[in-house]
């Protein structure tokens, strides 16, 4: 893979930050000794693995792809999502493992908090339909990378790190606090990085590359909560228009799920 060069700097996870920052000083860690130079990379999709990819490459980290992701629905989608992240992974030589696919878990200990909870601008429930999705959402990050702790630790993996944190859809702090809490829970390092200001370059490459790209970011729910949001921003405008007035692009071009955190472009999570 040829060397990553892009302008962005990746931001590493530091607990004691309440919002992204873009000061460099908790930017690239140092590079890794070789003892200790592996890491298991969960991925969520391929769009969303190239940079975070490279960049850790970039970084001197032997990284291995892990593929969990039981909120995927429907089961179609999920075979497409894979087929897609497999054949990036074949085409660089990266090794790809796979968690099961089982939806009834995921339904168990997610799909318990319900939904869908569809965020609309402006809207008196909007604050308790934000809560309601990242606690949700936090609790489908717990599972996944519990599952992503336990396969790095098996396979002699030293450090976590996620793709999910590239989509500024994402609630990113509930991710990289869950990535933490679950490596530090079998003395594994939690890179956790903010990658969100490179989604911008993800979605480029992907498109130049052909890839499949989702609009919703797997559950059910969040399937229905794209579908609602689209449908109210698609009333926003009309209404806006027959008022002659202008809305922002967020207001009008967002699609995917949004924890309400800093989002640093729009498109497809």
């Amino acid at each position: 893979m040829a060397a990553f060069s892009y302008a962005p700097i990746p931001m590493r996870y530091n607990p004691d930050m309440s919002t992204h920052t873009d000061d460099t000083s908790s930017a690239k860690g140092s590079v890794p000794d070789s003892d200790d130079s592996r890491v298991l990379l969960h991925c969520c999709c391929a769009p969303c693995t190239q940079v975070p990819l490279a960049s850790l490459q970039d970084e001197g980290w032997q990284v291995s792809l892990y593929f969990y992701n039981p909120n995927i629905h429907p089961a179609e989608e999920y075979a497409k999502r894979l087929c897609t992240l497999r054949e990036y992974a074949e085409a660089n030589a990266v090794p790809l493992a796979l968690g099961p696919y089982d939806p009834q878990t995921w339904e168990e200990t997610v799909g318990i908090h319900g939904g869908p909870y569809p965020i609309i601008e402006g809207a008196s429930d909007a604050p308790a339909m934000r809560a309601a999705r990242t606690a949700r959402c936090r609790a489908c990050y717990q599972l996944r990378f519990e599952a992503l702790a336990a396969h790095a630790e098996a396979t002699a993996c030293h450090g976590l790190d996620t793709t999910l944190t590239i989509s500024p859809y994402q609630c990113t702090r509930e991710a990289q606090s869950a990535l933490a809490q679950c490596a530090e829970s079998l003395g594994l390092t939690a890179l956790a990085t903010d990658w969100r200001s490179f989604y911008a370059e993800a979605t480029r490459r992907s498109r130049v590359l052909g890839m499949y790209r989702q609009n919703y970011c797997g559950c059910h729910y969040s399937e229905q909560e794209a579908r609602l949001e689209k449908q109210a921003r698609k009333r926003a405008r009309q209404a806006a228009q027959q008022a002659g007035l202008s809305l922002s692009p967020l207001q009008t071009e967002g699609e995917g799920p949004d924890c309400g955190e800093n989002r640093h472009g729009t498109g497809r999570a």
